[in-house]
């Protein structure tokens, strides 16, 4: 009877653990083009020494965007748009989040660290804006 209920119980976990490798989490479905249903604009970027992962992302002109920002690095960094005047710092091993909202019209938008010597090292993206 023991080693019936054994049998049982490591089957039923090895199916939880199929079900929860298949299923994936909302965390981790945010697509590059950053659109949701609502009507704005989620992006989630990580900060490590000298880029942004993603470094491109993709919004609809006129709507809010909501990007949360992880430094995943072991030195400040920021996010900056100099023509929407959005300068966010975030401290190292910390996430924050900065909204705004995307230009009118569509084009590219360079965002960057400005922080000395990061966005020279290559610490830059581009939003497009359609």
């Amino acid at each position: 009877m023991l080693k019936r209920f054994a049998v049982l119980l490591i089957a039923s976990l090895c199916v939880v653990g199929l079900l929860a490798a298949c299923g994936g989490s909302s965390k981790n479905s945010t697509s590059s083009s950053g659109s949701s249903s609502s009507g704005g604009s989620n992006v989630t970027i990580q900060m490590t020494e000298m880029k942004f992962t993603p470094n491109t992302f993709t919004v609809k002109a006129g709507q809010k965007v909501t990007v949360k920002l992880e430094n995943k690095g072991t030195v400040l960094h920021d996010f900056s748009i100099d023509s929407l005047k959005v300068a966010h710092t975030v401290q190292p091993g910390k996430t924050e989040t900065v909204s705004f909202t995307a230009p009118s019209s569509a084009g590219d938008v360079v965002f960057y660290c400005n922080q000395p010597g990061h966005e020279a090292a290559g610490m830059k993206g581009t939003m497009t804006v359609q």
